[in-house]
């Protein structure tokens, strides 16, 4: 459904990347990489911070690899359980 939406212009990056901040919340991967293949949608800080307090590391990197800044406390945390 959300990918139907997004195909006919839905924005993506509304309300401060709310959508990606709520997919980072849900655990649900499918849906961050969905919305990072979208152009309007930028890999923030916040998402990132989601995903390793939710301890799903490869969603961390993903968000990171997309340009997700990690603040010291992420990257302690990651360092420490990768």
């Amino acid at each position: 459904m959300a990918e139907l939406l997004i195909s006919f212009g839905a924005k993506a990056d509304i309300k401060d990347n709310m959508a990606l901040t709520v997919a980072s919340k849900s655990n649900d991967f499918d849906m961050v990489k969905l919305l990072l293949n979208n152009e309007d949608v930028k890999a923030d800080s916040i998402a990132l911070k989601v995903a390793v307090e939710k301890k799903n590391w490869k969603m961390a990197e993903f968000l990171m690899s997309k340009g997700a800044s990690p603040t010291p406390e992420v990257v302690e945390a990651f360092e420490k359980n990768k």
